[in-house]
């Protein structure tokens, strides 16, 4: 078993509670789930809409994982999507697509990579994820779908990555 000291550095919050949530779901997880207004997805179903329900389904079936799979959503006023939208990684995102995104009102999925360096917070419980259903609405408000999914992707030879690809 591993166990961590209690104290959290407050700049690595959600890297402590993404941790929690995949090693302690019962306790600090739960804790940690509740603090955010997260929701447990114990299927695809549970999903808002069948945008996101085909795009995890896609992403699961590629990494070789369960579409039983069980997943966690979090509230667009949780921390961790406020240390997203302000983070320097979804900044730089924007700023490249400004032009494509108020002229088309919509993006095409992408991807966000959490630099340690810039943001160890989101390197430590993200590292990279998808930015999907990027669009303004009519009253030009941003919206965007960040996901995170274990990679367990075919061409990741890290041996630990590897793992659930052969169990």
């Amino acid at each position: 078993m591993v166990t961590a000291t209690e104290y959290i550095r407050p700049d690595l919050h959600e890297g402590a509670g993404f941790w929690n949530v995949s090693s302690n779901p019962n306790t600090k997880g739960k804790q940690y789930q509740k603090q955010e207004n997260a929701k447990v997805i114990k299927s695809l179903n549970g999903l808002d809409t069948q945008k996101l329900k085909d795009f995890i389904s896609n992403k699961l079936k590629s990494q070789k994982l369960s579409q039983k799979s069980i997943g966690i959503t979090y509230d667009k006023n949780s921390s961790v999507a406020s240390d997203i939208a302000s983070s320097q990684e979804f900044r730089i995102f924007i700023r490249k697509n400004k032009l494509k995104l108020s002229k088309n009102r919509f993006l095409k999925d992408d991807y966000l990579f959490f630099e340690r360096r810039s943001n160890l917070n989101l390197y430590l419980a993200i590292k990279h994820s998808d930015i999907i259903d990027i669009h303004l609405d009519s009253n030009n408000t941003l919206h965007a779908k960040v996901v995170v999914t274990y990679d367990f992707n075919d061409a990741d030879f890290n041996p630990i990555i590897a793992i659930p690809r052969v169990l």
